[in-house]
């Protein structure tokens, strides 16, 4: 199993962001502080779906799957499906949530659909990423003026150390914060990138560990350690449980 699957995040304190009042603003929504339609919009790599999924599953449990959808499949029969769906959320909860990742891939005339939709369903909360906020402002802005916005950006690798340091000692591995600044050679990548990294760096001192345990020494790791592949940068209310 990869890092990546292995220590996806299971709370919002597991999510890395570029700046803590952006984890504060998440975690508000998570716990139902704000029931306001959101729009977290950024480049890739910026945490923008872990982040949505994050706040659904701390309204709904963790059976997300039927609430989500990607914009690109939005159409009238999936607007009539979220009226089924609000309708089964309604009634075991006060509110419906629903995520829309990528709602900029969602037609303007289908996206006039779901603003009927809000307009007429006050206790619905629709959760949306996208690459391209500008561009929805400009074509479509009476829809993004419906939502609260939150701009992200692509985590630092400082950012991401106290998250690697928890991993890497979870693994029987734990690795400084400066031994890790040299082995990832301060990249900023995506989770998925990062995490691959720390994996390989990890199985490379496998051997050592080992070898510690049989002989109840203490690992050294070489402050000059080098990766052998080198990382290319890339770019209020209770819990409702169904």
């Amino acid at each position: 199993m990869s890092y990546f699957t292995k220590y996806a995040p299971m709370t919002t304190d597991d999510l890395v962001f570029h700046d803590p009042k952006i984890s504060d603003l998440v975690r508000g929504f998570a716990e139902g502080t704000f029931d306001h339609h959101l729009m977290m919009h950024g480049p890739a790599g910026s945490g923008k779906t872990s982040a949505a999924q994050m706040i659904l599953k701390s309204r709904l449990g963790e059976d997300i799957e039927s609430y989500c959808f990607h914009g690109k499949e939005i159409s009238e029969e999936k607007i009539e499906k979220l009226e089924g769906l609000r309708n089964y959320q309604r009634s075991i909860c006060d509110r419906a949530y629903f995520l829309i990742d990528e709602i900029d891939e969602c037609t303007k005339v289908m996206r006039q659909h779901l603003r009927a939709f809000i307009n007429t369903n006050p206790k619905v909360t629709f959760i949306c990423t996208t690459n391209h906020l500008s561009q929805l402002q400009r074509d479509d802005h009476p829809f993004v003026d419906r939502f609260d916005t939150i701009a992200l950006l692509v985590p630092s690798l400082e950012d991401w150390l106290p998250r690697l340091m928890f991993i890497t000692a979870a693994e029987g591995a734990p690795i400084s914060a400066d031994i890790l600044r040299g082995a990832l050679a301060h990249h900023a990548t995506s989770a998925r990138t990062l995490l691959r990294e720390v994996e390989k760096f990890v199985a490379e001192l496998r051997p050592d560990l080992v070898s510690a345990s049989n002989s109840k020494g203490g690992v050294k790791v070489p402050t000059t350690f080098k990766p052998r592949l080198t990382i290319t940068p890339s770019t209020a209310g209770g819990r409702c449980v169904p």
